[in-house]
């Protein structure tokens, strides 16, 4: 990973989109994301580049923990903490902060999220991870009735004990992309849609590049490798871009084998 593409990620997470539509509990919102935005992107070439984790959810905590140290005001009180109960453990939660000068305290859990609808008219429960192994709706469900809680635990509370007078607040970090389901109709491939391989071949589509898993958060930065007709989704759905063109902003799409759907309309454990 070039020092360009660190920068690119570490911008992109404080300006993400967010994954929902709609206002979830707890989630940061715009103003939020502007506030350390304001405080940090004049710095953001100066944080120093770490080995990206392959996995893309513990390198996008990552890119986060770089943010936090940078900012001046907020520090990492702990990390990742495992909560045990009569010898159990009952689950982690991600980040506490603490900033002294706002006297505050703050419990984050984070997660990038990418989903693909499988009908045209999709709830929560019928969007699904590109290999099928996640839901939105289950997402959502261990968020709010598992992470969140788990912050008020008396053991997370016992971190917070020498901050007397703290205030404390609850923020869940939940950017990504919802793609729907493509349509035969569409001659060109259409932002935030996914399309099975036989759709793909037969449209136009000049200018594409194939996103490797670490190019997810943003391709900018990135040597990309061109889409040809003949994806290889040997190893399961690809997501694919278009940059940013004259009078053509940036799009993403997913390609899926063409029994994606079939197999999709089959999951259906809770």
């Amino acid at each position: 990973m070039s020092k360009q593409a660190w920068e690119n990620d570490l911008n992109w997470c404080l300006n993400a989109p967010a994954l929902l539509p709609h206002a979830l509990p707890f989630a940061v919102n715009q103003a939020w994301q502007q506030s350390w935005y304001t405080a940090l992107h004049s710095q953001l070439s100066q944080i120093p580049e770490s080995p990206a984790h392959s996995r893309l959810g513990l390198y996008f905590e990552q890119l986060w923990r770089a943010l936090i140290k940078a900012h001046p005001n907020w520090q990492l009180l702990a990390d990742n903490v495992a909560v045990q109960q009569e010898g159990r453990t009952q689950g982690a939660i991600d980040f506490l902060l603490v900033n002294h000068q706002q006297q505050q305290l703050e419990h984050w859990e984070l997660a990038i999220k990418f989903y693909l609808a499988r009908n045209a008219k999709p709830s929560s429960y019928d969007y699904l991870g590109p290999n099928q192994q996640d839901r939105l709706s289950n997402k959502l469900s261990k968020l709010l009735l598992k992470q969140i809680p788990l912050g008020r635990h008396p053991q997370i509370q016992t971190l917070a004990k020498d901050y007397p007078g703290y205030s404390f607040k609850q923020r869940i970090l939940l950017p990504g992309y919802l793609f729907q389901l493509g349509s035969t109709s569409h001659s060109t491939p259409q932002h935030c849609h996914w399309y099975t391989l036989q759709q793909w071949q037969k449209m136009q589509t000049h200018g594409w590049f194939v996103l490797t898993k670490q190019q997810w958060i943003t391709p900018k930065g990135h040597t990309l490798e061109k889409a040809d007709k003949l994806l290889n989704l040997a190893r399961g759905p690809l997501q694919l871009y278009l940059p940013q063109q004259v009078k053509q902003p940036e799009q993403r799409i997913f390609v899926c084998p063409d029994d994606w759907l079939v197999r999709a309309n089959k999951v259906t454990k809770p």
